[in-house]
């Protein structure tokens, strides 16, 4: 779980059905556009509050919301 700081996926694969997952607490209301998407070279970056996620080698990081699940902690 990671609540602040950087973190690395360097295997995402969609055609594997992979999905990345952001938890939230059960009071928590983030909508996804708190949610913010760049590219940086090969990388797409996910930035949200204190977090920021590379995925590796993902160039559309405009569809890359398509592939991110907010999960609820109850």
């Amino acid at each position: 779980t990671l609540s602040s700081g950087q973190d690395t996926i360097t295997d995402f694969n969609i055609s594997e059905g992979d999905k990345i997952q952001l938890w939230k607490g059960n009071n928590a209301v983030v909508p996804l556009p708190t949610l913010s998407y760049s590219l940086n070279n090969n990388d797409a970056n996910i930035t949200w509050q204190s977090v920021s996620i590379t995925v590796k080698n993902f160039q559309d990081y405009e569809q890359l919301n398509q592939y991110v699940e907010w999960m609820t902690i109850v």
